[in-house]
Order: C-alpha cells, then sequence, then structure tokens
C-alpha cells in the first residue's frame, strides 16, 4: 500500500509538467492580463494539488508521506536530466 504514494507523487509531478507546459505553450503576449490570470492560476492549483497529496500521505503516516515526496522528486529530477540532454 505504501508503494501507491510513491506511485502518486510520479504521477503528480507528471500532472504538474503537462499543467506547466501547457500553460507556457498558450501564452499571448498580446493580452498581459489574461496572461498574469493563467500564471498564477495556474501555479495556485499546481501548489493545491501537491499540497492535498502530501497532506493526505503524511495523515497516513510518516512513511507514506517521505515516500510521496520522494516519487515527486524523483521524477522531477528525471524529467529535468531527460529535458538537458536534448
Amino acid at each position: 500500500m505504501t508503494g501507491l504514494w510513491f506511485v502518486a507523487g510520479s504521477l503528480v509531478n507528471v500532472v504538474n509538467y503537462w499543467m506547466q507546459f501547457r500553460t507556457v505553450n498558450s501564452l499571448h503576449p498580446e493580452t498581459p492580463q489574461a496572461v498574469v490570470r493563467q500564471i498564477v492560476g495556474g501555479a495556485i492549483l499546481r501548489w493545491a494539488l501537491i499540497a492535498v497529496l502530501l497532506l493526505a500521505a503524511f495523515r497516513q503516516g510518516v512513511i507514506p508521506g517521505l515516500l510521496t515526496l520522494a516519487g515527486f522528486w524523483l521524477i522531477r529530477l528525471v524529467m529535468i536530466y531527460r529535458w538537458s540532454l536534448s
């Protein structure tokens, strides 16, 4: 059961990067106020998603919380490494 927390942390990070990718690709410099709303709104949504998952994991115990955090950061490091190669 604790392995699911690692997978959940990994999936939340994949969703996080997907949302960032979509936000960056849909920005238009002609509408600066819409850009600010989109960036801030997306950031709040991503932070809330991460916070809810970590809160749920740490309520189950320290090990599930740390596994969630490890899954999140491991996928983050792998993605950064892969993008640095291209």
